[in-house]
This record gives C-alpha cells, structure tokens and sequence, in this order.
C-alpha cells in the first residue's frame, strides 16, 4: 500500500492562510490608526485656523496688563474665549485622539501575539524551504 504525505502541501496552506489573516489584521489595524489619526490631525487643524481668524486668543492679552484689571477681569476674558472656541471640532479631535489611544492599547496584547506569530510563521517558511 502507498503512503502520501500530506503533511506537507496542508501546512503550506495553513502557513498560507495564517499569513494571509495577519496581514489583512496588521492592515485594518494600520488603517483605523490612520483614520483615527486624520480625524484628529485635521480637527486640530481646522479648530487652529478657526481661532486664529477670529483672534480669540488676542483677549489673553489682557492678562499682560496689571495685576487690578487681571483680578478685576479674568472671568469675562475666560467666558469671552470660552464661548469663542469652536467646541465641535475640538469634540471631533478629543474624539480622533481617544480612538487612537484606545485602539493602541486595547490591541497591545494582540499585537505581540501577532509579532510571534509572524516570526513563527518566518522561521517556519525558512525551515521549511531550507528541507526541500
């Protein structure tokens, strides 16, 4: 009777396959960084530019003058510039930097078993064609 190895061509496959699902993971992980990162970065920016054509910031310097009129008037200076920032795109950035912050440590302990499984999977592949 003739014995077929099959151990061979099926953990090809299972090498394959395992390959094919981390990186499809290491790239979704990658993209929400990115989509989580330009939510952020473009809020941040737009909120930036926002204040800067307004000049709030100009009423802080208010608080360059004497100390009378910074007792006297710190409240409406801090109401004024309040009521000026532009709070949707700041709740869009808050809201970019913690999905970054939580995807990064939400995903750390699948991050190392995936960096093991990649270095498995290279030492397999290595071995593997270093046999044949």
């Amino acid at each position: 009777m003739k014995t077929i190895d099959l151990s061979k061509p099926v953990m090809q496959r299972v090498v394959a396959y395992e390959k094919k699902r981390t990186w499809l993971w290491i790239l979704l992980f990658f993209l929400l960084l990115f989509c989580a990162g330009v939510l952020a970065g473009m809020s941040l920016w737009v909120a930036t530019q926002d204040v800067a054509s307004r000049q709030t910031l100009d009423l802080l310097s208010l608080f360059g003058e004497n100390w009378e009129i910074i007792a006297e008037y710190w409240q409406d200076t801090a109401s004024v510039v309040w009521e000026e920032l532009p709070k949707e795109t700041l709740t869009l950035a808050l809201l970019g930097i913690t999905a970054l912050v939580v995807l990064i440590v939400a995903t750390r302990h699948k991050r190392r078993i995936i960096r093991k499984k990649l270095s498995t999977l290279e030492k397999y592949g290595k071995n593997r064609n270093n046999r044949t």
